[in-house]
């Protein structure tokens, strides 16, 4: 753990490298978004373990973030210091194929909107819909896009009013998505900025035209179920009109590129929490349709999100637990009537409980299932019940006095399951700390295991491919219950 900034400033984000190819800035900088905290960005290098900061140019009259974050009573530490003062707000950054840091941030004033984003615009998305809201003074999602290149040490901005940098828009196209300006409340749905933006890279690079090389579209879902975007959409608030399309009012927060499908992803922080899938199609401006989906109980409280190489969204939640969104698993179509509103897919959530105590009071998230990092883990009672997954106890139940104790069998990770099976860790070699015997690792049932193993290897005959289930039965159970017993047997004593 480093402390790579200062004791009066936070650290809202941070980018190492692209998520397309992780490969890029291999052994590289780690650039951090301090947000409202700060004009610096402060700059780790890990191999060197050294700290540097470096601060985005911004125009003439840009507000700074003290004005909507003033200091009303003193700090314990700072008094009525006012510590946090940023012009810059950079709050979410991205790497592209070059190494280039693209941050959201602001780098003129919000009521300074450039003419290319009104009505009249030469611009198809201008045209289609039209930017041109401005705010006085500070305006906290008012952020353009900033970019620093490290081969040059030099930055470059001049970009339409949007935020959050995310993988590429279509195949193809060195574009970035960008997420939409939130008017008002972060957790209120925006009536007229709520729009998807993107960047095309490689056409900004090689003309140096800023206007022409980025675009936008409002968030549409195809509630007529004619598979395709009409013009002529209802609007939020208006009785649904199912002969047409519908606009959305949610903004876009943590994005997603899903290489399964080239679609984009992000979460939404409405209470309790949305996925929005937003499909570019041919033309994004013309062509853009979204889909939402709401989380269902017992989650709820959204806020980063990251999609997997099968196209899963994964979902830290408020309600203690880490969700997944399969939308193969969904039974239905998609469109049409009420697709609106999210509810068309629930079966394509899954919710896994997080470990750990939660606060006093809280009964903590549903228990069933229970994900563990490195192999799946369930629940098993009573506690002559012992069972296995890929070589592993996943669960175990018994007492300690009169109040039943449910022990889980904690996840290994690739590292660990090499150690056990006597293997180096396949990236021990660049750690201070070389491979050990599993029994070293603290595992209270490492021990268990080999003495099962033992215990295999005295019965005559009997190989893992004459055994049915070698876990399942009492005799076999015999080594981890009676270590297990005797930790439980220390537990009651303490």
């Amino acid at each position: 753990m480093r402390d790579w900034l200062d004791p009066k400033h936070y650290l809202h984000d941070l980018t190492t490298t692209d998520r397309r190819n992780p490969t890029i800035n291999a052994y590289g900088p780690i650039y951090g978004d301090t947000e409202l905290s700060s004009n610096a960005q402060p700059v780790l290098d890990p191999v060197h373990n050294t700290k540097t900061t470096i601060e985005p140019p911004v125009r003439d009259g840009t507000p700074s973030s003290a004005l909507a974050n003033q200091v009303v009573a003193p700090s314990p530490y700072f008094g009525m210091e006012q510590t946090w003062d940023s012009k810059v707000n950079a709050h979410t950054s991205a790497m592209d194929q070059d190494g280039r840091v693209y941050w959201a941030a602001q780098n003129r004033s919000p009521k300074d909107v450039p003419a290319y984003c009104k009505q009249g615009s030469p611009l198809r998305s201008a045209q289609l819909y039209p930017l041109d809201v401005a705010h006085e003074g500070f305006f906290q999602n008012s952020r353009q896009v900033t970019v620093y290149d490290p081969k040059t040490k030099k930055f470059t901005h001049d970009r339409h009013l949007l935020r959050h940098p995310s993988p590429e828009l279509r195949r193809g196209c060195r574009q970035h998505a960008l997420a939409q300006q939130q008017h008002g409340s972060r957790r209120r749905p925006v009536p007229k900025l709520a729009v998807a933006g993107w960047i095309n890279t490689k056409l900004f690079w090689e003309t140096g035209d800023a206007a022409k090389a980025q675009g936008w579209t409002p968030l549409i879902v195809d509630t007529n179920a004619n598979g395709k975007r009409d013009e002529g959409y209802n609007e939020p608030g208006q009785p649904p009109d199912y002969g047409k399309d519908t606009r959305i009012a949610f903004g876009m927060y943590a994005m997603a590129w899903s290489p399964a499908d080239k679609t984009i992803w992000s979460s939404s922080l409405a209470h309790p929490g949305y996925i929005i899938r937003l499909d570019p199609g041919a033309n994004p401006s013309d062509t853009a349709l979204a889909e939402i989906y709401k989380v269902p109980l017992p989650g709820y409280g959204i806020r980063g999100m990251d999609i997997d190489r099968n196209g899963v969204a994964w979902l830290p939640l408020d309600s203690g637990h880490l969700a997944s969104f399969d939308r193969r698993k969904c039974k239905g179509p998609l469109n049409g009537p009420g697709a609106e509103q999210g509810e068309k897919c629930p079966e394509g959530f899954a919710f896994y409980a997080l470990s750990g105590p939660g606060f006093q009071g809280d009964p903590g998230a549903r228990r069933e299932p229970v994900l563990r990092l490195g192999r799946p883990a369930q629940h098993f009672g009573p506690w002559r019940q012992c069972a296995v997954r890929n070589r592993q106890p996943v669960g175990l139940v018994a007492r300690v006095g009169r109040r039943p104790f449910r022990r889980t069998a904690r996840a290994l990770s690739d590292g660990v399951l090499h150690q056990r099976a006597r293997r180096p860790h396949r990236r021990s070699e660049r750690r201070l700390e070389g491979a050990r015997p599993m029994g070293e690792l603290g595992q209270p049932h490492a021990a268990a295991y080999r003495g099962h193993r033992r215990a295999r290897a005295r019965r005559p005959g009997k190989t893992p491919a004459t055994l049915s289930s070698p876990w399942s039965s009492s005799s076999s159970c015999a080594p981890i219950r009676s270590r297990i017993s005797a930790v439980f047997d220390r537990l009651a004593s303490v």
